[in-house]
């Protein structure tokens, strides 16, 4: 009784029979582009955010409004900060020293004397938090009438203030923004001052010499007039009327981290590493046990670098552009691993009279692959670099 041999034909069907090694083969070609399109999808999945939980709905708003000119008829209001230290980008607490100062028109002097109402009440400090290290000490001790009739007091003050806005999500070109947050405070004011503005001291306002941040360029300061919606009146009814709108000033100081630092220190290490794996498909296919222990190796690596950086961060709830960065390149030393792996099988598995031609297929193969690396690696960092200067 006669045996066909393993790539004979089928007589009925004349189609060559498929041997265990073929199949073998096809498993490992399936299973690899499996793996393609599984990483496409999560990738997706992640970028499209389909995952993530709900967020609760803030209902307060803030818009900005028009810049409104000193006048008598409102609370002009300044601050020069002196220094700016202990951030803590986790809690989202800065420190700050400076003064502060006052004006008010003459006709709303009379109302505070005659209630006996601090000037300084009538202000209230919106992102101050650790009271218990709050200190603000007037310099005059009372307010000083000024030639056109306001009245004017200055105080020193330092304390603990909450950076809201503290955000990462351009990392490593992002702009940081420390803010002092005032609002005008609701003290029963009669009909003339129900409406009564609060403006900033443009001329007098401004910063230091010691407000600088290690690892940050001091970058701006700003000075901002705006409206702050409420989405309550504290059930005030009758009393209090119009505490759902107030008027808002924020003296906010940026910082943004140095691009050549960035560069040098982040983005090239990681550009290095990416470069050695992808030459490494360029090896001989004889040289198995180098072109196998490459992708591992710099794996570690990227790992190393990305806990590097990531230790300045706080914990974030969201990816930054490094992050996708750093996970395009996993991605791609996972597939140039899947493809040495199969090009090892593909040479042991080859007979002595097929060698040649199994080291030609590898290849062009390799080839492919390493080509399809360096235009996924291009398209990611496009993703990222969009993310940084667009999110």
């Amino acid at each position: 009784m006669s045996t066909s041999p393993p790539n004979s034909e089928d007589p009925e069907e004349g189609n060559p029979t498929p041997t265990p090694r073929d199949q073998g083969s096809r498993f490992l070609i399936y299973s690899f582009f499996f793996f393609i399109a599984l990483s496409f999808i999560t990738g997706l999945v992640i970028r499209l955010e389909l995952l993530e939980p709900d967020e609760v709905i803030h209902n307060d708003s803030i818009y900005p409004i028009a810049d409104v000119n000193p006048s008598v008829s409102g609370v002009e209001f300044g601050t020069y900060i002196v220094n700016l230290y202990n951030l803590d980008a986790n809690q989202k607490i800065f420190s700050a020293d400076g003064w502060i100062w006052i004006r008010w028109p003459s006709d709303l002097q009379e109302f505070l004397e005659q209630k006996q109402v601090a000037p300084l009440s009538m202000i209230r400090l919106v992102n101050q938090v650790n009271s218990w290290d709050f200190e603000i000490h007037p310099e005059n001790e009372t307010p000083d009438k000024e030639a056109d009739g306001r009245y004017y007091q200055r105080f020193k003050f330092s304390g603990s203030f909450y950076a809201s806005g503290l955000d990462f999500s351009a990392f490593p070109f992002h702009t940081i923004t420390l803010p002092l947050v005032f609002e005008l405070e609701e003290k029963d004011f009669p009909p003339e001052f129900t409406n009564m503005k609060l403006l900033i001291d443009q001329a007098g306002s401004g910063i230091g010499r010691y407000i600088d941040l290690m690892g940050y360029a001091t970058t701006d300061f700003s000075k901002r007039t705006i409206m702050h919606q409420y989405a309550t009146t504290m059930n005030g009814r009758e009393h209090g009327p119009g505490m759902d709108h107030v008027y808002q000033l924020r003296f906010e100081v940026s910082y943004k981290k140095s691009v050549n630092a960035t560069i040098l220190r982040i983005l090239l290490p990681l550009v290095i590493v990416m470069i050695l794996v992808i030459y490494s498909p360029s090896l001989p296919s004889n040289c198995w046990e180098l072109r196998v222990t490459i992708p591992p190796t710099i794996i570690l690596s990227l790992i190393f670098l990305q806990q590097g950086y990531q230790s300045t961060l706080p914990e974030l709830p969201y990816m930054t552009p490094m992050d996708s960065l750093y996970n395009g390149c996993y991605i791609v030393n996972l597939l140039l691993f899947v493809l040495f792996i199969f090009d090892i099988i593909l040479l042991n598995e080859a007979p002595e009279s097929k060698k040649e031609e199994t080291i030609e297929k590898i290849k062009m193969m390799d080839r492919w692959i390493q080509i399809l690396c360096v235009f996924l690696l291009i398209a990611v960092s496009g993703i990222a670099t969009l993310d940084t200067f667009f999110s």
